[in-house]
């Protein structure tokens, strides 16, 4: 009976140490799971981290990537989140914000140890007042929030302000109690970069007594911002006339670490590189921001390396254009390709209200019989837009 009792305690002890293993090999393979292709982006507000979110919605694929969007403090913060903070991947920062950086050598190589994945989208930049403000010099002054001090935000008013001559009495309010003290009256305006339309903006309880002001887009502000506008359509309620406002646009930009050598971290960017420059596509519908549909992928940001994965990516991109290109204007096409360009003609001149275009005899000669033929450079601009339809056609 005693040697019995001892084999039992035995077994069951073996029982439990193998239980065990058993046990944290299952917790490790889950662990690996959950974190194979997780990567993180801080967004630059609100606006941007709802995007993200967006993006996160249509590429989370199980095993393969996901995108976990953080919601961040902005600018130069989001530059020392990708250089200091633990676990944080990328982060979409205003490529102002980028030159100021450089420009005052904040982070010393900072263009050796970050690098740009790709220029998202223009970044509007809002000026809410009460509507007692009437224009942009109405402001001397006056009490306008910049942002928290500190941030690019501030500086950013700063430039603006600055550049443009006014003068009023700047404060680093936290975006929200800014907002409410527009709307009562308790300060004069507040700055706040967004891509339009804003979701933040759009879901704010602001009443009658607050709109949009237009910013002149003049001297030292043409080196760092484009011209943009706001209109009706994108702020009911903050813009009174059918006039546009006009304004001054900023680039968001996709920024990552840039590691001196391959490891776990940089195989999951560059894996969801590959399925960002992918996918893009998919972003254009409806159920997204519009501003998707802005973005260029290989649109240049200059004095900044793009990320060595995303300019291969951009590079046989445009090799197996070249190519389709080349195979489409050689004459030695097959009949199925030359009905698909017809089409696409066909296509472009019903959505355009054109006139009807042919090709020259030896290419692929559009339905309608048009007395003019496309010349070779034309042909070659409406190629880029072909591919595109054509890639739409099937999805």
């Amino acid at each position: 009976m005693l040697k019995q009792a001892r084999n039992a305690a035995v077994y069951a002890m073996m029982g439990v140490l193998f239980g065990g293993a058993a046990l944290a090999q299952q917790t490790e393979q889950l662990r690996e799971r959950v974190n194979s292709g997780t990567v993180t982006v801080v967004g630059g507000g609100v606006d941007d981290t709802l995007m993200m979110g967006e993006l996160a919605e249509q590429l989370n694929l199980p095993g393969s990537i996901r995108i976990l969007p953080i919601t961040g403090e902005g600018g130069i913060q989001n530059i020392a989140d990708i250089l200091y903070l633990r676990g944080t991947d990328m982060a979409i920062v205003e490529s102002d914000v980028l030159e100021l950086i450089r420009k005052r050598n904040l982070y010393p190589n900072l263009e050796r140890r970050v690098s740009v994945i790709a220029k998202l989208y223009i970044e509007e930049v809002h000026l809410l007042a009460h509507r007692s403000v009437r224009s942009f010099s109405d402001l001397a002054g006056k009490k306008v929030n910049f942002g928290v001090q500190g941030t690019g935000s501030y500086e950013r008013s700063q430039q603006i302000f600055r550049s443009l001559g006014v003068a009023p009495t700047p404060l680093g309010l936290e975006t929200r109690e800014a907002l409410a003290k527009v709307t009562s009256g308790e300060i004069a305006a507040m700055v706040y970069v967004a891509p339009k339309p804003s979701s933040f903006i759009q879901q704010a309880s602001l009443g009658k007594d607050v709109h949009l002001l237009s910013i002149p887009f003049a001297g030292e502000l043409t080196r760092s911002y484009v011209p943009a506008s706001i209109s009706k359509a994108d702020y009911p309620n903050l813009v009174a006339r059918d006039e546009a406002v006009k304004t001054l646009g900023v680039s968001a930009v996709l920024a990552v670490y840039n590691w001196d050598k391959p490891n776990d971290r940089s195989k999951k960017v560059d894996n969801f590189v590959s399925t960002f420059f992918d996918n893009i596509q998919r972003m254009h519908g409806p159920q997204y921001h519009p501003k998707w549909r802005e973005v260029s992928l290989s649109a240049e940001l200059p004095g900044w390396q793009r990320l060595k994965v995303a300019q291969l990516w951009l590079s046989k991109e445009a090799a197996a254009n070249r190519a389709r290109q080349g195979q489409l204007l050689s004459g030695a096409n097959q009949e199925g390709l030359r009905k698909e360009f017809r089409a696409f003609l066909s296509s472009l001149e019903k959505s355009r209200n054109l006139q009807p275009v042919a090709a020259a005899p030896q290419q692929a000669p559009a339905e309608g019989g048009a007395k003019n033929a496309l010349s070779d450079d034309s042909l070659k601009a409406l190629f880029t837009n072909f591919l595109e339809w054509r890639r739409q056609q099937t999805e």
